[in-house]
């Protein structure tokens, strides 16, 4: 069962980027990949994504993870590497700015959790404007607190970020559980805190996870989080 209280992690949780734009992007610079191809390739490099962030004083606000993450990506999809450094160079200044697309079935599922009686809010490792980002994807209007690094200065997996969520809310962290995507972010970081950690693992890519996993936002209407391969198990966090 679902805890009274949820918050939700942003970017590949509730939002994610404009892979369209994306792909027009290396369209432009002789590199045409598809969309979907895209959206799928960021879900892939995930591990690797989260193994550089368990690095000391990694964020994954700096330029150098969001660089990381695009040579991954393009990488993954077979960008010549003679075209790799010209579309970051276009791509890196205004990916903050691509987040803004609403999750698949988002909407629906946080509208009936509110239906439920959950109460909700999100905490975000981001630049000050997740919360604008979050309300063009038109679901800003679901959330009791945006909690936004960017603004507090701190930033997950730190505990102390959650917990300006809670107190905003006046909830305690036994009440609630965090979604997020990425376990070296999100869910050492929701443990820390005392919150119930929850990943997203659409891909089943991080089976040794140390929490519960769902593959999509719309499993938690599902009471038993339904999820092929023994979800249920309840694993020690390992800091």
């Amino acid at each position: 069962m679902l805890t009274q209280v949820l918050l939700f992690d942003a970017g590949n949780t509730i939002i994610e980027l404009d892979f369209a734009r994306l792909a027009a992007i290396c369209a432009q610079h002789g590199s045409p990949v598809a969309a979907d191809a895209m959206a799928e390739a960021a879900i892939r490099i995930r591990p690797d994504l989260d193994r550089f962030l368990r690095q000391p004083a990694a964020s994954t606000e700096s330029s150098d993870a969001r660089a990381f993450f695009l040579a991954l990506v393009f990488h993954r999809l077979g960008v010549p590497p003679e075209n790799r450094e010209p579309i970051t160079e276009d791509i890196l200044p205004a990916l903050p700015l691509l987040w803004g697309c609403p999750v698949k079935g988002a909407d629906e599922t946080l509208t009936k959790l509110k239906a439920r009686g959950h109460r909700l809010g999100v905490v975000s490792n981001s630049d000050g404007a997740v919360d604008r980002r979050i309300e063009e994807a038109g679901l800003l209007h679901h959330f009791e607190v945006v909690v936004d690094s960017g603004k507090v200065g701190i930033s997950k997996p730190d505990p102390e970020i959650f917990r300006i969520a809670l107190s905003a809310m006046d909830v305690i962290p036994s009440e609630t559980t965090y979604l997020g995507d990425l376990p070296s972010v999100d869910v050492l970081g929701a443990a820390r805190a005392g919150l119930t950690p929850l990943l997203i693992d659409p891909l089943d890519l991080f089976p040794e996870a140390s929490c519960r996993r769902i593959r999509s936002i719309t499993d938690l209407l599902d009471d038993h989080f339904s999820y092929d391969g023994g979800i249920g198990a309840e694993l020690p966090v390992n800091e």
